[in-house]
């Protein structure tokens, strides 16, 4: 099987070619932006492996929620290269991609995701691991701090805690535990794929579009 995965929903632009059993990555400067590097990149890692998109056998891309610009960069040459070959693409979450990291490290199940959004608004979505796989409890949520429906029995994950402004008086502090995660990356969609999903047999657009795109994120 020959993936192709493609993460541009942080600051950083990560890239992953599996071929068979190998895997081959490229990560862009913290500076540089994605529009800018992502078809360069993407060339790049093919013509190193003597590769031709023609014959991937599906593309996976974080469609967030997470950076607009960025996402719209990654659910664009999806949907220009599943398109040109035929290529089924599959979008994955990338609060689903937290909790998976998350679970996988630490072995707990119940998982509230918290990713910064735009001014003091974040986006949250919780996961019972056991229960629902990685499907959101309920759907995925843009609040503020002070809005999240608290549950103390989660564990509340995010990349990005040291931006995300707390009050000293929020039962958060006090009643849940907090954990920083890394920030994902194409080779995590790997894994994630590895282990819960499959391609279909040809391109379908739907699949192309970022989350918040789609009208799945609840105001």
């Amino acid at each position: 099987m020959n993936i192709l995965s493609i993460d541009t929903s942080t600051h950083k632009t990560s890239i992953a070619l599996a071929i068979d059993k190998k895997v081959y990555e490229h990560h862009t400067n913290d500076n540089i932006k994605a529009s800018q590097t992502i078809l360069a990149s993407i060339e790049n890692i093919m013509q190193e492996n003597n590769f031709k998109a023609s014959n991937l056998t599906g593309i996976l891309f974080n469609k967030g929620p997470a950076s607009f610009t960025g996402t719209r960069v990654a659910a664009s040459v999806t949907q220009a290269i599943g398109y040109s070959f035929n290529i089924p693409v599959i979008g994955i979450s990338s609060l689903a991609l937290m909790a998976f990291k998350f679970y996988k490290n630490n072995n707990i199940t119940n998982i509230g995701c918290v990713k910064k959004a735009y001014g003091e608004k974040l986006y949250i979505g919780h996961y019972d691991i056991d229960l629902h796989k990685y499907e959101p409890q309920d759907k995925i949520k843009l609040c503020t701090i002070n809005e999240i429906k608290i549950h103390k029995n989660y564990h509340y994950v995010s990349d990005d805690w040291s931006n995300i402004s707390i009050d000293s008086d929020n039962l958060l502090l006090d009643e849940i535990k907090i954990d920083n995660i890394s920030s994902t990356d194409a080779v995590t969609m790997l894994d994630f794929f590895k282990e819960n999903l499959e391609f279909g047999e040809s391109f379908d657009l739907k699949e192309t579009f970022p989350d918040y795109a789609n009208h799945t994120i609840e105001f």
